[in-house]
This record gives C-alpha cells, sequence and structure tokens, in this order.
C-alpha cells in the first residue's frame, strides 16, 4: 500500500493520508453480472483515524452511466466488519470521482475496508478500472448479494483509494512558528498569503485529493505568495505551505462564483 504524507503543524500533529495500492494508470475494467457485488480493499492507516473521503475511477468507456455504491466498513481481525457508511454516487466518467464524508468517519484503530458496489445488473452498470498489474492479493476482497464478503481475486489492482486523517503514534518537538497575515480557505481561483520578513524561504505547494502534486508557488519581493487556482476545475485541494523547518496543510476548496 501506498502512503503520501503531508504534515499538519497544529497543537497536535496530524499526518493527511491517501491511501491506495494502484499505479494510477488505467489498463481495463470489470464488473459483475449481478448488483449488490463489488470489491474493495483493506486499508491500514496505522493508527487512529478520520476517514476523511475516498476515491474511484470508473470505466471512462461504457456509453451507461448508472450510479455505483461508495461502501466504508470497520474492520474485525481478518475480515470485513460492520459498514459505517454507503453512498450512492453519481459521476462523469474519465476522472477519478471524490466523496468526501461531513462529519469524517472515525475509526478508532485505523483499519478499515473501502468497496466499489454494483447498484444494477450488468450491463445497464458501471464498471471500476484497473491497472496492469497486481503486486499483492492480501488486502483484495470482494462482496456479493450485498453481505457476503470473500477474500481475493485474480484481478490487478483496482482504482479505489481513501484519504485520512490521524494523529500519528509518535513525539515530534515543537517547530519554529510560521507567522502570516490569515486568508480565507474558500476561494474563487487567486488569493495572496502574506509572510512576515522574518520567515526564511516561504513556499507553498497545491495537491489534489489523490496526493499528486499539481503546483508550485514561491514568494515575490514583498513575501507575499499569490496561489493561482483560476485554471483548476472546482473543488477540494490541499494546500502545503513551508518555512525553514515547519509545515502546515490544509484544505482549500475552489469554487466558481455565482
Amino acid at each position: 500500500m501506498i502512503f503520501l504524507s503531508l504534515i499538519l503543524i497544529t497543537q497536535v500533529p496530524t499526518v493527511v493520508e491517501t491511501l491506495y495500492y494502484d499505479d494510477g494508470t488505467v489498463h481495463s475494467a470489470w464488473a459483475w453480472y449481478n448488483k449488490g457485488c463489488g470489491w474493495g480493499y483493506y486499508f491500514d492507516a496505522g493508527n487512529e483515524c478520520d476517514i476523511i473521503g475516498v476515491g474511484f475511477y470508473p470505466y471512462p468507456v461504457w456509453t451507461t452511466l448508472p450510479p455505483f455504491g461508495a461502501r466504508v466498513t470497520d474492520w474485525e481481525v481478518d475480515h470485513p466488519g460492520s459498514t459505517y457508511t454507503q453512498v450512492e454516487i453519481h459521476y462523469l466518467p474519465g476522472s477519478w470521482i471524490w466523496h468526501l464524508f461531513s462529519p469524517p468517519i472515525h475509526d478508532q484503530d485505523g483499519r478499515f475496508g473501502v468497496f466499489w458496489i454494483q447498484l444494477q445488473n450488468y450491463p445497464q452498470t458501471s464498471g471500476i478500472c484497473e491497472d496492469s498489474a497486481q503486486e499483492n492479493t492480501f488486502p483484495d476482497w470482494w462482496v456479493k448479494e450485498d453481505t457476503i464478503y470473500g477474500h481475493g481475486f485474480p484481478r490487478n489492482d483496482f482504482l479505489i483509494r481513501a484519504v485520512v486523517d490521524l494523529t500519528p503514534d509518535i513525539n515530534e518537538d515543537p517547530v519554529e512558528t510560521m507567522p502570516n497575515r490569515p486568508f480565507s480557505t474558500i476561494t474563487s481561483g487567486v488569493f495572496q498569503i502574506q509572510f512576515d520578513p522574518s520567515v526564511k524561504k516561504p513556499r507553498a505547494a497545491i495537491y489534489d485529493l489523490t496526493g499528486r502534486q499539481i503546483a508550485r508557488f514561491e514568494p515575490d519581493q514583498d513575501h507575499i505568495i499569490t496561489i493561482d487556482l483560476s485554471n483548476r476545475p472546482k473543488g477540494v485541494y490541499l494546500l502545503k505551505i513551508e518555512a525553514g523547518g515547519a509545515k502546515v496543510v490544509q484544505k482549500i476548496i475552489n469554487y466558481t462564483p455565482p
């Protein structure tokens, strides 16, 4: 499993991680013949966490676009446990589809399952994409008739991901402060962050919810970093600011004004 980690410097250190097994490429896609079936993964965040979102990549070629189900379960010792939630997701094909939970789902040990659930019979159904190679079958699980789970499947890695916030089980020394003027976390495209001149080498980066960096920004001579999301789709992004030995990460909502 791959971890993409960002440290949030708050009173209690927090890590934002995207958990996944796929390599991000679309090789093919699969669906079941019957509704109530699906595929999913066991994820282990390593510690108590909040599950803030899940991501899926539906197959972009099929002409039908019915919704699919996104299920998150607790985890027993060696199998999926009770269902935390299942939501119905409508989508447009050809990109990652993310669903954010409000409030986040709290998991006490960081071990949980995420499943793509088929809501219709084939062929009037969506398909879930896979990459071209399966590295490890240990986290692979299937479900049929809505409630029957089984381990393993002879497939490649499905494009199914989870985003979590967690408090790491480590001790960290306090870091230097990073004084800057407050700024809004909701933007219509462009905003600025002004830093105190004493802050050393501030820089910023924007990530999408898969953990992929999409832009970096440096300050001008007036210690101002201008963040420009005007050419990006509306949605939720992660903003990471670094200066000296300090880092801070927070969510940014990019929207189109009415």
